[in-house]
């Protein structure tokens, strides 16, 4: 009851009355339009950065496996090379990856070899490249 008789007393003025103008709509426009512009932008960079890391992940996978595969050869026959062709994430051919591998014979000591496997791949217009540096011995 109360809440009646003082709202009733309360006059306002015939613009807050009235609802939204047509101003007040066209700001609101430009704020959501610029908060929907934002969400977007930050969805394409994260999308950009989940595909980075997807294949920074690939390429340590296809160096690792190398490296490994290195390590169980017989140590004569571990000698530097590259695999024919680009290779896909699973080591499979006709990818974006190409790996090659450099032995240095003796190093750091006497009749241990240091191999280093390098994955490269171009991406959003950039070639990078992961490196995975391992020793093998007798």
């Amino acid at each position: 009851m109360m809440c009646r008789r003082m709202c009733r007393s309360i006059r306002l003025p015939r613009r807050l009355r009235d609802g939204f103008t047509l101003v007040d709509v066209l700001i609101g426009m430009v704020i959501i339009a610029i908060a929907f512009q934002a969400a977007f932008a930050l969805a394409v960079t994260t999308s950009r950065v989940v595909s980075q890391n997807q294949s920074l992940s690939a390429a340590t996978s296809l160096a690792g496996s190398k490296l490994e595969e290195l390590r169980n050869e017989d140590y004569a026959d571990v000698v530097t090379g590259s695999d024919p062709g680009t290779l896909d994430a699973q080591g499979q051919p006709d990818g974006m990856f190409t790996r090659s591998w450099a032995v240095q014979n003796n190093a750091p000591v006497a009749d241990l070899k240091t191999v280093v496997v390098s994955v490269s791949w171009t991406q959003w217009g950039q070639t990078r490249t992961y490196t995975l540096t391992g020793v093998i011995g007798q």
